[in-house]
């Protein structure tokens, strides 16, 4: 009966071989899963809500350090509004007056709000401004005020928030809008005088965000550069072809949360993809945040929110998998 058995087996072998084979050649290739080395972060949507909507103007989020409290605001605003990331209700509104403010920064624990006025609203006179404004969220008063001669690329709180930083860009030379120079500007909250002051010369700095060690990590139109704490250039990390930078955050381990804008299509689509600043040009895409018009990141929790249009809010817990 074995002998029988072994040679059954023996005559079946060579089919068996053929079929697995086959079945391995015409198993479909499935797309990789966020986490995995597709993409190396895992995530999950934890809360989606409405922050209310204006046809003319996007929200622009900014996220508390802890992740407990999601700031918002929009130009035609009269108010920031701060929100609960966990339940989506509103905690506290922090009235603009006349200052029309179309960008904003959180500091760690909410205690702090700073934002970006470019004018007067209309029903009052005065020029164009460049004004970047703190308010204290428990007193709603003005801690910190500075009017700047050009144009203003963006800000963040500094470490401890003992600090705010501010990126203006200019012209290198008269009339070139191409050629940029862009200044680095450090105050001290307290006193409101300059600490620290830096420049670089044909780059046009964006919004930047600090990381743990306290570096500046600063969008570029076509790269992402980084600063150590006396505003000395680190290293520059290269964006995709057909990529133009709006947004950087870090994310942690070397890994930064970056909003783009595709130039590969003719629509220009708002992208959002995550770059590994160990593997220069190393990019993945998050499907999942296409056309956001605004993202921001705790990073110290583990949080990235986003707003999209028709005033949705979204806010993912995400994980490291490096």
């Amino acid at each position: 009966m074995r002998q029988l058995l072994n040679r059954s087996l023996s005559n079946a072998y060579p089919a068996m071989v053929f079929v697995c084979l086959l079945a391995i050649t015409t198993t479909p290739v499935l797309p990789a899963k966020p986490g995995t080395r597709a993409t190396p972060i895992t995530y999950s949507l934890t809360k989606e809500f409405n922050i209310g909507e204006d046809l003319h103007w996007a929200n622009a989020l900014a996220l508390s350090g802890n992740g407990r409290t999601l700031a918002s605001v929009r130009g035609s605003s009269k108010s920031i509004d701060l929100w609960d990331t966990q339940t989506g209700a509103r905690l506290d509104q922090i009235p603009l007056g006349n200052e029309m403010v179309n960008d904003i920064a959180c500091s760690s624990n909410a205690d702090y709000i700073a934002g970006q006025s470019y004018g007067l609203r209309p029903s009052s006179s005065g020029p164009q401004t460049n004004r970047i404004i703190v308010w204290s969220v428990k007193s709603k008063r003005v801690i910190f005020k500075h009017d700047f001669k050009h144009q203003i690329g963006g800000f963040t709180f500094g470490p401890s928030d003992a600090t705010i930083v501010v990126t203006t860009c200019i012209p290198a030379q008269p009339g070139d809008v191409y050629a940029l120079r862009s200044d680095v500007y450090v105050y001290d909250l307290v006193s409101s005088k300059l600490v620290r002051h830096s420049f670089s010369m044909d780059v046009g700095y964006e919004t930047p965000s600090i990381d743990e060690t306290g570096r500046l990590i600063i969008a570029t139109t076509t790269s992402v550069d980084i600063l150590d704490q006396r505003l000395r250039h680190v290293r520059t990390v290269s964006l995709p072809d057909d990529c133009i930078g709006q947004e950087a955050a870090y994310l942690g381990s070397g890994l930064l949360l970056i909003r783009i804008v595709d130039t590969s299509k003719p629509d220009y689509i708002d992208r959002v993809i995550i770059c590994d600043t160990s593997n220069n040009r190393k990019s993945y895409p998050l499907p999942d945040l296409t056309e956001a018009n605004s993202v921001s990141v705790a990073a110290s929790c583990r949080l990235f929110a986003a707003s999209f249009a028709r005033g949705r809010v979204k806010i993912w817990q995400y994980s490291l998998c490096m």
